[in-house]
């Protein structure tokens, strides 16, 4: 994750309203996460070397269109991280996955042997 993915991170952790009403379901919410660690790093090598764009412009704009692919909002969001923060072992298991789930995606392929 990049730093301001986990600066983001922080801030929200701080928040302490959670309601439990319109919290995200686990797995929605794990690839929702999983979409914005992969948008920061997005932004981090592509947007970060063109000088005529932001990154936190960018970052926001690709979490807006993140959040409207999966038809919620920051503030559902938002109350469903807190949510998941307040419950250890369902924000572990996430986390674990998704760092399961990048390692699984950044292993390099072995070329497959020439046929004979």
């Amino acid at each position: 994750m990049t730093r301001y993915f986990l600066i983001f991170l922080i801030f929200v952790a701080c928040k302490n309203e959670t309601s439990t009403s319109k919290v995200i379901p686990y797995d929605k919410m794990k690839a929702i996460i999983g979409d914005m660690v992969k948008a920061e790093e997005f932004v981090a090598q592509y947007v970060l070397k063109d000088t005529a764009k932001k990154h936190k412009t960018e970052s926001i704009l690709l979490y807006h269109k993140i959040f409207s692919i999966y038809q919620t909002n920051s503030k559902e969001f938002l109350n469903s991280f807190d949510y998941y923060l307040a419950h250890p072992k369902m924000a572990r298991d996430m986390f674990d996955s998704l760092s399961v789930q990048s390692r699984t995606y950044l292993t390099p392929v072995k070329p497959a042997a020439p046929m004979q």
